[in-house]
This record gives C-alpha cells, structure tokens and sequence, in this order.
C-alpha cells in the first residue's frame, strides 16, 4: 500500500484557497519553494498538471479545479459546527449601498449567527480593489466589477437612478433658471470628486453639449447633502441616497426631457475558492435584500 503524503494535498489547498504561493507561504509558514516543491511532487504523483503558473498569478487546470473543490468538502465536513466560531467576516462596501441596502442584511446575518464579528468597510472602487486582492475582505459590494479570473464572480444585483437635487428654497426661487437648460453653465453645480462616477457623468454631460459650473467637488456623502440643502446649489446624487429628504421636502429633483443620466449598477464580488458556509448564507441574504 503506499504512503499518501497528506502534506502535499495541504499545501495545494492552501495555494488555492490563499490566492498564490507567496500568501500561502505567509499564512502557513512554509517557504515558497517547498511549495513549489511539495505541489510539484503531487502532480507526478497524481500523474496531472494542477496548476498553470505565470509570473503574476495562478489558476487552476479542470482537475485541480476538481481537486480543490473536493479538499474543500473534507476541510467543510471536518469544521463542521466549528464555522460559527469564525473570528470574523470582512465586506467592503460603497456608501450607498451601505448606508440605505444593507441593513436587513446585517440584521439576519446576526439572527443566525451571532457569534461571528462582521466587519463593514466603506470605501470607493479603488480601495474596495486593493482590499479584496489583498484578501482583507470576504465579499465586496461595489459599483464596477473586479477583472475577473478563474475563482472572482461579479455578480449583477441592482441599478440605482441618479439626479440633479437641490434645495426646496433654491428652486422656487430660481424655476425659471433651472427649467432652461440653456442656462445650464450658470447653475452651481456640486460634482463627485474625480472617480468613475465623475468620468461617466462628465462625458454624458458632453455628449449633450453642456458645460458644468462645478464650484464643489465632494464624494457621495452626508456633507454633500449638507452643502445642497444649506447652499444655492444643484448637486449630482444617487437618487436613493435623498430619499428621505425628497419624502420630507428638504430637496426637490431638477427634472428635464432632456437629463437620463448613467445607472450606478451594484455588484457582489467574491472569491468562489474561498467560501464557507457562513458566507455563502452572507451571498443568499445579500442576493435577495440588496
């Protein structure tokens, strides 16, 4: 009977599942040669390729697809109960879909689980990339999607209006004004600071011909409604990020024919090579209150 060497089936999962051999070596305190190693003498063993290898990232051939997903049924049948004991789970997050699609999410989550810690990071699309390659999040609500690979699913799970708002007072007492869109360059206007939601909203605005007077750029956030409703402004918004102060009359839209400004789409982003139960209960909740 021969000796399976257990150690190399480790080593791969580990590869797998930490996204490469250099944070495989990290997090399991083995040198990235001895994996190398190690997940060589597995292939001549098994008599497969596992892994096609490039100077930048790995990716699985069809059987070590087959093997990882069998690995990750052992490991799952052998936490059995254990998962509910994880430390904590981490998810990056727009603002928007923080501060008004999240809640009931959360709110469920805990109901199930109540002693795994969530961690909720709010950042704009470059740092949501950044923390997800990095593996400091689990799953990432975001409004782009990821450069995809064999393991990254970009999941589409809503559209979200955006508009011209501003303050009740400001637009009574400039109607005239805000309904000629031939005066559109003496409206002052509160942008998104430069980000993909700008350079969408910036070439829209171009292809209609019409030139901004920007007097401030602020992100998506509680300042910017602060500024509109307090200041002779029209300001840019994800029009479910004003739905109480459009309910209250605290701001109104400036509506034209002519304005059909570019969706914000929302997708979930994960990692399918390292999930586990608890998140894959995360993803189910996510997919249907989000």
């Amino acid at each position: 009977m021969d000796i399976v060497n257990y150690n190399n089936y480790k080593y791969f999962y580990c590869v797998v599942k930490y996204n490469g051999f250099s944070n495989a070596s990290e997090k399991i305190l083995i040198s990235q040669p001895a994996l190398s190693y190690s997940i060589k003498k597995l292939e001549d063993e098994l008599g497969v390729k596992l892994l096609e290898r490039s100077s930048r990232k790995i990716s699985l051939t069809r059987e070590g697809e087959e093997l990882y997903k069998k690995l990750r049924r052992i490991e799952n049948i052998l936490n059995g109960d254990k998962n509910e004991m994880k430390e904590k789970i981490s998810i990056g997050i727009v603002r928007v879909a923080a501060d008004n699609a999240f809640y009931n999410v959360l709110q469920q989550f805990r109901e199930k689980y109540p002693n795994i810690l969530v961690e909720v990071i709010i950042e704009e699309h470059m740092a949501l990339v950044s923390l997800f390659e990095k593996h400091k999040v689990n799953l990432v609500l975001n409004k782009y999607t990821f450069e995809n690979n064999n393991s990254t699913a970009n999941v589409f799970l809503n559209q979200f209006e955006n508009c011209f708002a501003c303050s009740k007072s400001f637009y009574e007492n400039n109607k005239q004004m805000l309904s000629d869109i031939s005066t559109f360059s003496s409206w002052p206007m509160v942008f998104p600071t430069k980000s993909k939601k700008r350079k969408l909203l910036d070439a829209y605005l171009t292809s209609l011909e019409l030139t901004p007077n920007v007097v401030f750029e602020i992100p998506n956030s509680e300042l910017l409604k602060k500024i509109v409703k307090n200041d002779n402004c029209v300001g840019y918004f994800t029009k479910l990020s004003i739905e109480d102060e459009l309910k209250n009359g605290e701001l109104v839209v400036v509506d034209n024919p002519l304005f059909n400004f570019p969706k914000d789409a929302l997708y979930l982003i994960y990692d399918e090579n390292l999930l586990d139960t608890p998140l894959e209960y995360m993803i189910d909740l996510i997919k249907e209150n989000v």
